[in-house]
C-alpha cells in the first residue's frame, strides 16, 4: 500500500482486519508506537487482496482464489476471467458449488472472513478445477467398458471353439450314421483324437444291430472291445440289443 491510500479510520491495534478500501479487498494490522514514558501514535501496515495476490496464492495451492461481499459481489479474483453472475449470499451458501468458468469446471467452496466477532465483510471463494477430474473418470469409463467388451469377445469367441470342438465329432458321426440308414454299411466310422467318449470308436453294437436287420449273407463281428474304457451298464444294454437282432447264422 506504501502510503499510497489514506485511511478514514486505522484498526485496533492487535490482530490482522480485513477492510474495504476504495472498493477493494485489503488485509491491515496496527501496532501502538511507544516508548518508555508516552504512546507517540499507532503504525498501521496492510497489504491489499486484488489479482496478483490472488494469483500468487492460486500458484501456491493449486486452486483459484477470489474474494466476494457477503451479498456475493465479486471484489477480485485469481481467475483471468472470473464468472460474471454474483455468487449466492454467505448464509445460504452450500458446501460445495459448480461453476463453469470459460467452458471450464470447478467445485468451489466458501468461507467468510470475519474480523473477530464482529460481522463478517468478506467471504473467501476457493475454486478447484475438475476438468482434470472429469477427463480421468471419462478415460476410466472407456477402459471399463473396452476391457468388458474385450473379455465379452474373448468368451464368446472361446465358447464358440469349444461347442464347436465337442459337436464336430458327434456332427461327423451323425452323417456316418445317415449314410448307414440308408444301406452304406461301408461307410468308415471317424475315430478321433480328443479325449472322452467321442475320442474312442463309437461302440459297435448299435452298428452291429442295424447291420443284421439289412444283410442275411455278411457275417459280423466286434473285433476287440476295451472294456476299461467302456461303461459296464451300457456296454450290457449295447450287446444285448445287438445279441437280440443278430440272426444265428450271422
Amino acid at each position: 500500500m506504501a502510503g499510497s491510500t489514506v485511511l478514514a479510520h486505522c484498526p485496533a491495534a492487535g490482530s490482522p482486519q480485513f477492510s474495504l478500501i476504495d472498493n477493494q479487498p485489503a488485509l491491515l494490522v496496527s501496532r501502538l508506537v511507544q516508548t518508555d514514558d508516552d504512546t507517540l501514535g499507532m503504525a498501521t501496515v496492510g497489504t491489499w487482496l486484488d489479482q496478483p495476490f490472488l494469483q500468487q496464492m492460486a500458484t501456491n495451492t493449486g486452486a483459484e482464489q477470489s474474494i466476494l461481499t457477503v451479498a456475493g459481489q465479486r471484489l477480485t479474483s485469481s481467475m483471468a476471467t472470473p464468472p460474471t453472475v454474483p455468487s449466492a449470499p454467505l448464509d445460504a451458501q452450500s458446501t460445495f458449488v459448480t461453476l463453469d468458468v470459460a467452458r471450464q469446471h470447478y467445485y468451489a467452496a466458501y468461507s467468510a472472513l470475519t474480523n473477530n466477532a464482529r460481522p463478517a465483510l468478506f467471504q473467501a471463494e476457493v475454486a478447484l478445477s475438475v476438468d482434470g477430474l472429469r477427463a480421468a473418470k471419462q478415460r476410466a469409463l472407456l477402459i471399463l467398458i473396452a476391457s468388458t467388451g474385450l473379455v465379452a469377445l474373448l468368451g464368446v469367441a472361446l465358447a464358440t471353439w469349444y461347442v464347436r470342438r465337442l459337436t464336430r465329432p458327434l456332427g461327423e458321426l451323425t452323417q456316418v450314421a445317415e449314410r448307414m440308414s440308408r444301406g452304406d454299411f461301408m461307410a468308415p466310422i471317424p475315430a478321433f483324437s480328443t479325449p472322452g467318449e467321442d475320442g474312442r470308436l463309437p461302440s459297435p453294437f448299435p452298428f452291429l444291430a442295424a447291420a443284421a436287420e439289412r444283410t442275411k449273407r455278411i457275417r459280423l463281428g466286434t473285433a476287440i472291445t476295451i472294456l476299461p474304457l467302456e461303461k459296464p451298464i451300457r456296454l450290457a444294454e449295447d450287446a444285448g440289443c445287438a445279441f437280440y437282432a443278430m440272426k444265428p447264422s450271422q
